[in-house]
C-alpha cells in the first residue's frame, strides 16, 4: 500500500485532538501507540515488504480519537485533574450519549470513512475481536493492531500484561475460551511480526 493515499497531517491530528476534546491521558495513550506502531512499520519496510509508513502513523495517532465513547468503567477514573474542567465533562457526556452503545473504533472509522476511507479502515479493525475474527489483512491494519495492544496507558508492556490489565479495567473476557483465543492469536500475529523483522517483542519496551 506504498500508494499516495488522502491523509491528514501530523498537525491536523493533534488539531483533531483539540476539536473533539480527546482527554491527555487519552492523547499521551495514543502517541505511545504511535511510537510502537512507527518503529515496527520502519523495521517492516527496511525487511523489504511493502507498507505505507504514513498510513501507520495517522491510524495509530487517531486510533482513541474518540475513546470516552465506550469507557465501561468510572469515565474520570484515569484523566488529568486539570482535563476535568465544566466543559470538557459537558463535552465527553455529550459524546457518549450521542454514540451509545457503539464502539469507539467503529465511531472514530465512521467519522474518516468518506475522507480518509483507507485511515478509516485501518482503525476500524483495531477494537479487539479483530484478531479472531481474521480480520487483519494488510500490514498496516496489523501493526496499529498489535501496537495498541503492547502499550497500557503510556506505557510499553508486554502483551500478556496488557491483556491482564485490560481484563480487570474494562471486563473484555467474556469466557475463558474466548480469553485464550484473544491471546493465542495476538502472539501468532506478534510472532509473525518479529520472525519478520528478525527482532525480539521485548525491544519494545525499551523504546
Amino acid at each position: 500500500m506504498t500508494a499516495n493515499l488522502n491523509l491528514p497531517s501530523q498537525a491536523e491530528c493533534l488539531e483533531l485532538f483539540k476539536q473533539y476534546h480527546t482527554p491527555a491521558n487519552i492523547i499521551r495513550h495514543s502517541l505511545a501507540v504511535n511510537k510502537v506502531a512507527n518503529y515496527l512499520a520502519s523495521s517492516i519496510k527496511k525487511a523489504g515488504i511493502d507498507i505505507n509508513e504514513t498510513l501507520v502513523d495517522r491510524a495509530s495517532l487517531l486510533h482513541d480519537l474518540l475513546r470516552v465513547c465506550d469507557i465501561k468503567n468510572n469515565l474520570y477514573t484515569f484523566n488529568d485533574p486539570q482535563d476535568l474542567t465544566v466543559a470538557n465533562k459537558k463535552i465527553w457526556q455529550e459524546q457518549r450519549e450521542k454514540y451509545k452503545n457503539q464502539h469507539h473504533a467503529e465511531i472514530t472509522a465512521n467519522l474518516f470513512k468518506q475522507q480518509y476511507p483507507e485511515m478509516a479502515e485501518v482503525i476500524r479493525k483495531h477494537r479487539l475481536s479483530a484478531v479472531i475474527k481474521n480480520q487483519l489483512v494488510t500490514w498496516e491494519e496489523k501493526i496499529v493492531y498489535y501496537a495498541d495492544k503492547r502499550v497500557n496507558h503510556d506505557k510499553f508492556v508486554s502483551l500478556e500484561e496488557r491483556m491482564s490489565e485490560g481484563k480487570k479495567r474494562w471486563q473484555i473476557q467474556k469466557s475463558q475460551d474466548y480469553s485464550k483465543q484473544i491471546i493465542n492469536a495476538m502472539e501468532r500475529l506478534e510472532k509473525e511480526i518479529f520472525q519478520l523483522i528478525n527482532k525480539q517483542p521485548d525491544e519494545i519496551n525499551k523504546l
